[in-house]
């Protein structure tokens, strides 16, 4: 077993495991019973052979012919990976992370054979039979173990299908004074009143008392548990003396009240029976001194030390103490706030953790790190296929999903089996309360006297007031195995049958998950997006630092009514990131220490793209309205919005900018701008549109105009700036060709054609043209309610009869997307019109038709993704990029001033998924992540369907080299997938950008005439019912009019152009230019600042980087 399994250390050491294969059949499940914090072996005769009584692993291995485990946890038993666990450096290696990930480790590489069971050091062996993949590996664990378990299902989910989690304390606390309220409330009435009253005496006598009394009581104390000298009791701390009266709880978590408890009190309050017990007990009776010798006496009688199991084993005991004081806390103290608490308040946190670290000198945080288990959702946690069981008694019920404390979520059990790999509602959860039962009654049982071992400790936990918990706890486990087995591809009428579905891929998981749509790599960390969640990770062990996904139920729930997160940007420093959604709110979020949302802003439009400046203070964020806003990083608490200025108007967009987070505008395009770049010093602000314009403005003083990059004839989409030659630009978007432009003269350098070598790639194409929203036809459907509006009426502002050429274009824009981007999810179509794009994930079957063949209702639409560059030093420097639904990287060298690349020269790696995303590492090796699950199911022969793949260089070639992955990959695909429904997948729509892009080339039919018509037609309407219009609106109105006309006469030339019946003449072009120009600074100038929303809503996650 490798001893760090995130680092560079190559260390292995020997981990033990026991395996009984008596009822195995060729499909059974593996199940996996965890030993936890103590040696595994002297659990062998009672977990894996049945000694004495039954055990659940073995029950349920016999009725589903599964094979059975008994797993030791490292640093316990024989599974020391030093010799003497004695320096900070060894001790380090015992971490939650790298415990779960020896299981992870283990599942991958364990087989049956012939031989016997074996688990293989080498690689993983997705072909073998009891892979995790191909067989459902099932957990069992008690306390910590149970902990565990819930953990890997969360974390691992891919591993571990299914867990019996009993008396899991998952929520791990510093203080854990609630340990001995679950003894407080099992008391009688009369020993609880009397062991608060002894407590309170002792304690106040210690505090306060003269020197003689101390030590006349500590004698009297310490001589109950056992012989002592009065001049070695006066020098024992207050804490030993104290502890005694906490010695009839040693054994309470596993013997409950009844067997432990019971006996003390009834000594207790019978005075070793010589008095009828008082009701009320014997201080409010008989006085405090009497109580006190009556409890002292107890002590002796009941003989706590002759109990077995009170022997400990050193090796456990330190490595559990290095556990709890480094991640776990549970630092049972007594409660200084509560006056009815039976423990003694000389047990208190400094008390323990000065303890830590006396044994502990060197390697230990200042305080339990109890994040590194809370990430996992803690007491919110909703893992599916769960079981969780405790006792009613039980103290450690107290940190479980079952708590009653007053600061837990208070969730509710419930026995109704959920169905496969889909957790319940919050707060409620699958499990059940054994009543009057403790700590792990049910996953074993004695059903004859314990002949072969006395000592307690050694059998395991386990209660023997009653065998109902065994039975009604292995009962319900069963119960819900046969609901959840069949969904992992497995034939179960009562048992298992290794018969899979044919059409199921060994390796495709039981639910579908959201790809990943954005990887930021730092230094030290990565951020991965994925659906409405994203991950912070350490970017050399994989290791999840933060994640959304761990956050509270309601914050998570916040987060899936936003939508996906379409735009993502972290800061230099990793300390925090930016998101947006579907509901147009920019999000700040601490990502340094811990995970925390900072502000949440709304923004005028949906955003593009969203970026920070170099010292991470100020935000930049790109909308689809064509304007570009900058926030400081954290809001101005007393910020007024501009909209809700005395005066200022709401006419319409072209009228007054909406800016409801009073964001600064830096500049604005007359188009829908797609992206935007910083130059490296921050003094350019490089832009791109969909009328094909590339602008360099002053940044911040975006209206200050330096230069146009003319030359594109279709929509620019993704720009990029290399940052060994920054004074070149390269753009794309539609054009079958890449620009390399001289930015700041505007001169084009040169041409990459690359469009031949990336068509035989594109695997999503778009449908033809629809009918316009804006048709008047009267046989229109109802989605033409949703871009116009018909005089007054439901949801219409009071005033206006007509909406705002604001809301038209937003909410044309909307229902576009949904219509055509998201068309290729949907499962049936209203119009023939309505052609679905050919892709399809796993949700809904593939269009099937010959390579050969195409619809004619489809059209190939290119549009360049993501742009960047890598320098192979004496190899040459390249120009990378990826283009909406086509499934490869395409490169190219960056060419010469003056020269232009042929399609030959354009190279691509072929992934076999389309290319959702990628990024190239300072390294140079580029992170691709793909939509894995486009197109249909297919069988155990398909190509690799990992979500993220690695490509490094050999020389001048990209290629995915078979190495060992590195561990940030291995964790992007196998540890931190995100469960999907195929209606959540429906909301990605990853490829709209194909359909929103592009442009009609009939004006009748262009957004920007169109919205400006709309909003004349507004002002003129009010004008017609006699409205008499101020001068400051006949003003906007001639502007608006203007512009209009300047449109209108770009729009004639280039049909003119198209159809050959105009020679464009040099001055002509420039004439061209000039009107493009005309457009965008009118926005600069305040004169059109809100303008065209156009076609179908673009896929708002980032189009480019530098």
């Amino acid at each position: 077993m490798p001893l760090d399994h995130f680092g560079k250390r190559k260390d292995t050491f020997k981990n033990r495991y026991w395996v009984n294969d008596t009822y195995y059949k060729t499909g059974g499940p593996v199940f996996l019973f965890d030993s936890g914090e103590q040696n595994a072996e002297p659990l062998l005769p009672y977990y894996l052979q049945e000694y004495h009584g039954l055990s659940a692993t073995m029950r349920l291995a016999q009725r589903y012919n599964g094979v059975a485990i008994l797993w030791e946890h490292r640093y316990y038993g024989d599974s020391l990976p030093f010799p003497e666990n004695t320096t900070a450096d060894q001790w380090q290696f015992l971490t939650t992370e790298q415990a779960l990930e020896d299981v992870v480790y283990f599942a991958n590489r364990f087989s049956l054979s012939a031989d016997g069971a074996q688990a293989s050091a080498d690689s993983a062996d997705f072909s073998n039979a009891l892979h995790p993949s191909r067989t459902p590996w099932i957990w069992l664990g008690g306390s910590y173990p149970g902990v565990r378990g819930a953990l890997l299902r969360v974390r691992n989910p891919d591993t571990i299908f299914a867990v019996w989690a009993s008396s899991a304390p998952v929520h791990a606390q510093v203080d854990m004074a609630a340990y001995y309220k679950a003894a407080e409330r099992s008391l009688t009435r009369n020993c609880s009143a009397d062991w608060v009253a002894v407590t309170r005496y002792v304690d106040n006598t210690l505090q306060n008392g003269t020197a003689e009394e101390v030590a006349d009581l500590k004698y009297r104390l310490l001589s109950a548990r056992s012989e002592v000298s009065k001049e070695r009791a006066a020098n024992a701390s207050d804490v030993s003396a104290a502890g005694v009266l906490m010695d009839p709880l040693s054994f309470y978590q596993y013997y409950g009240f009844d067997a432990s408890v019971l006996p003390f009190c009834n000594v207790l309050e019978t005075r070793n029976s010589t008095i009828t017990p008082f009701e009320t007990g014997l201080a409010s009776n008989l006085g405090i001194d009497v109580a006190l010798d009556a409890f002292l006496t107890a002590i002796q009688e009941v003989n706590y030390d002759a109990i077995p199991g009170n022997p400990d084993d050193p090796v456990q005991d330190r490595s559990w103490m290095w556990q709890y004081c480094s991640e776990y806390g549970f630092y049972q103290r007594g409660d200084p706030n509560n006056p009815w608490s039976i423990e003694t308040s000389f047990r208190s946190l400094e008390l323990f953790q000065a303890e830590c670290n006396s044994a502990f000198p060197r390697g230990l945080p200042p305080s339990p790190a109890v994040q590194n288990v809370n990430k996992y959702g803690g007491w919110n946690m909703t893992p599916s296929n769960v079981l969780f069981t405790n006792g009613e008694f039980d103290p450690w019920r107290t940190m479980g999903l079952a708590s009653i404390e007053s600061n837990s979520p208070m969730r509710t059990p419930s026995v109704a089996i959920p169905r496969c790999n889909v957790a319940p509602e919050f707060p409620s959860f699958f499990g059940l309360t054994h009543a009057n039962m403790v700590h792990v009654s049910d996953l074993r049982v004695l059903l004859t006297p314990d002949a072969n071992h006395t000592d307690f400790k050694t059998v395991g936990f386990y209660s023997p007031v009653s065998q109902e918990p065994f039975y009604s706890g292995l009962g319900l486990f069963g119960l819900a195995l046969d609901e959840w087995l069949p969904c992992f591809g497995q034939n179960s009428e009562g048992s298992i049958s290794g018969a899979y579905e044919k059409e199921r891929s060994f390796l495709r998981p039981a639910m579908a998950h959201f790809p990943y749509t954005r990887l930021i790599l730092g230094e030290d960390k990565a951020l991965a997006v994925t659906g409405h969640h994203f991950h912070v990770l350490n970017a050399h062990t994989g290791e999840i630092v933060h994640s959304t996904t761990h956050l509270d139920n309601d914050t998570r729930e916040k987060l899936t009514k936003t939508g996906p997160v379409r735009c993502a940007a972290v800061n230099a420093t990793f300390t925090h990131a930016i998101t947006t959604g579907d509901d147009k709110k920019l999000k700040v979020w601490q990502v340094g220490e811990d995970l925390k949302l900072l502000s949440e802003r709304d923004l005028p439009k949906k955003p593009t793209e969203i970026g920070f400046t170099r010292d991470g203070q100020t935000i930049v964020v790109s909308d689809k309205f064509g304007d570009v806003f900058s926030y400081p990083l954290h809001p101005d608490p007393v910020a007024v919005s501009s909209t809700s200025l005395p005066g200022a108007s709401k006419r319409g967009s072209l009228t007054a900018h909406e800016n409801p987070s009073n964001g600064t505008l830096i500049l604005g395009h007359a188009s829908m701008l797609t992206t935007y770049l910083l130059t490296s010093d921050e003094q350019y602000i490089i832009t791109a549109d969909r009328d094909e314009h590339i602008r360099v403005s002053w940044f911040p003083k975006g209206y200050v105009i330096e230069r146009y990059c003319l030359g594109h004839e279709k929509f620019v989409s993704a720009l990029h700036v290399p940052s060994y030659k920054p004074s070149t630009l390269v753009s794309g978007g539609g054009d079958p060709m890449l620009k390399v432009w001289d930015w700041m003269s505007g001169k084009l350098l040169s041409e990459i054609n690359v469009f031949d070598a990336v068509e035989p790639f594109i695997k999503v194409k778009a449908p033809k043209w629809r009918k316009p929203w804006h048709a008047g036809d009267d046989d229109d459907d109802e989605r033409g309610s949703e871009g116009k509006s018909k005089g007054k009426g439901k949801d219409k502002r009071r005033g206006q009869g007509k909406q705002t050429s604001e809301e038209a274009r937003e909410q044309s824009a909307d229902a576009q997307q949904q219509q055509a981007g998201s068309s290729d999810r949907v499962e049936s179509v209203t119009q023939a019109a309505d052609v679905v794009m050919t892709e399809t994930r796993a949700d809904r079957p593939a269009i099937s038709r010959p390579a050969n063949e195409s619809s004619e209702a489809e059209r190939l639409v290119f549009a360049v993704h993501r742009i960047q560059s890598v320098d192979r030093g004496e190899h040459g420097r390249f120009v990378l990029f990826s283009a909406v639904g086509t499934a490869a990287v395409i490169y190219a060298p960056l060419p010469q001033d003056g020269e232009n690349l042929p399609a030959s020269s354009v190279q691509a790696v072929d992934l076999g998924k389309p290319v959702i995303d990628f990024s190239a590492g300072q390294d140079g090796n580029v992170w691709v992540l793909l939509d894995a699950e486009w197109g249909p199911s297919t069988d155990s022969g398909s190509p690799d369907v990992r979500p993220v793949h690695l490509l490094s260089w050999q020389g001048a070639t990209l290629s995915e080299v078979p190495e060992k992955e590195p561990s940030l990959l291995s964790s992007l695909n196998t540890k931190i997938s995100v469960s999907a429904t195929p209606a959540e997948l429906k909301t990605l729509d990853l490829y709209s950008p194909l359909t929103s892009l592009p442009k009609n080339v009939d004006p009748e039919h262009d957004p920007l005439i169109r919205d400006t018509l709309s909003e004349a037609a507004a002002v003129a309407s009010l004008d017609g019912e006699g409205k008499q219009l101020t001068q400051r609106e006949l003003g906007r109105l001639k502007k608006k009019k203007a512009l209009l006309a300047k449109i209108q006469e770009q729009e004639q030339q280039k049909r003119s152009s198209r159809e050959g019946t105009a020679a464009a003449t040099e001055g002509e072009g420039e004439a061209g230019r000039e009107v493009k120009r005309a457009r965008s600074e009118s926005t600069g100038e305040g004169a059109a600042a809100d303008d065209g929303s156009f076609g179908t809503e673009t896929r708002d996650v980032e189009m480019s980087a530098s």
